[in-house]
């Protein structure tokens, strides 16, 4: 076989879907060898997909289709007069053109349990780690430091939303974000930053965040949380010190 092609690709309708491997857009496929019934194939990865259902109930999984040419095999006869010979020679020599299809899957979709659902759920289901850093543990007030969160594993991390948290006093949220990035066989992770700027010199903690999420293979909900870091605030630079708002006569 060769020339292979989609002629329709699984919309996943109703499912959140993330792109893990698409070897059909490359130039060639890679394939092994394989018995199926006593039947020697080559088999070819086409793509693969990590999709997470987005409501309750029995959901299909539509069908994908492709077409590719191939030569006819050899002939194993000996019988064969002399027209016939050249007829299959060149039958076998000219590229035949077939599509196929695959079967329309249903997978059946439970609900997640409300009871012992955590707080600090965001919507995680699968099997996650959860780690923090900061970029600076010693720093000058109203200088910037910037709290990096990672959620990794198997999952639906780009659904994810970030961990609750809840900053001290004279600790100041400046700006946050999210970035998620796929990886094979579903495993992902989601990087969250936290821009933080602290207002008084002194001692400050940045508290531990939670993250629960629901273990497919547990069954259950699971709560994880980052480690608080202390970091040390010197007195601030005077011309960095925040002004107060300019009130124009007749405005705000």
């Amino acid at each position: 076989m060769f020339n292979v092609a989609v002629e329709k690709y699984p919309t996943l309708s109703g499912f959140l879907r993330e792109d893990l491997e698409m070897p059909i857009l490359g130039q060639r496929l890679d394939e092994e060898l394989v018995i199926l019934d006593g039947q020697q194939y080559y088999r070819g990865l086409l793509v693969r997909y990590a999709a997470y259902p987005l409501q309750v109930g029995k959901m299909p999984i539509e069908a994908m289709a492709v077409k590719a040419a191939y030569y006819l095999p050899q002939s194993g006869g000996g019988n064969e007069d002399e027209d016939d010979i050249f007829r299959g020679f060149f039958q076998r020599m000219a590229p035949q053109e077939r599509s196929a299809r695959s079967e329309i899957l249903h997978v059946e979709v439970e609900d997640l349990p409300q009871q012992d659902r955590p707080l600090s759920f965001t919507g995680g289901v699968g099997d996650f780690e959860l780690t923090s850093a900061v970029d600076k543990v010693e720093l000058r007030a109203n200088e910037a430091v910037t709290l990096t969160v990672k959620i990794s594993g198997k999952g639906n991390t780009t659904s994810i939303e970030d961990p609750k948290r809840e900053w001290p006093p004279g600790l100041d949220l400046y700006e946050s974000k999210g970035q998620a990035r796929s990886g094979r066989s579903g495993v992902g992770e989601k990087v969250f930053e936290y821009l933080l700027i602290p207002r008084v010199p002194g001692q400050v903690r940045i508290p531990a965040l939670e993250y629960a999420f629901f273990d497919t293979k547990k069954r259950a909900y699971v709560t994880k949380q980052t480690q608080p870091v202390d970091i040390k605030v010197n007195p601030g630079d005077p011309s960095n010190a925040p002004q107060p708002a300019v009130v124009q006569p007749g405005g705000v």
